[in-house]
């Protein structure tokens, strides 16, 4: 049977039939994958609605934001998402999203949200 996707050959599962413990981690990576997907996100949808902003710029502020304080853009996304129903941030992240965010808004294009929303 010829396993092909993106012009690529997938591995035959008879190949892998030995090797239990690989298909798990595996499993084990993908799930973790869909997760962070999932997590990063919710926390794209947050910052669009704090800022009035695209999927696109969403993203980039939370990427931005990463970067600046060198913390993980899913750990980041995690403490967003934490963020909504608890109301707590850390003052670093804080700051750093409110900058970002007043940068993304004063992009041409950008709509404002319904209420101004405060980081």
């Amino acid at each position: 049977m010829d396993h092909r996707r993106h012009g690529r050959s997938l591995p035959e599962l008879d190949d892998r039939a030995g090797s239990g413990t690989e298909l798990r981690d595996e499993i084990d990576q993908l799930r973790e994958a869909v997760w962070s997907h999932a997590v990063i996100d919710q926390a794209v949808g947050i910052v669009m609605a704090l800022g009035g902003l695209t999927p696109e710029q969403g993203f980039a502020v939370l990427k931005d934001v990463s970067h600046q304080t060198d913390i993980a853009l899913c750990t980041l996304a995690e403490a967003v998402v934490d963020w909504a129903p608890s109301g707590e941030l850390p003052y670093g992240i804080r700051v750093c999203l409110a900058g970002e965010l007043n940068k993304a808004r004063a992009t041409p294009g950008t709509q404002q949200p319904p209420a101004a929303a405060a980081v």
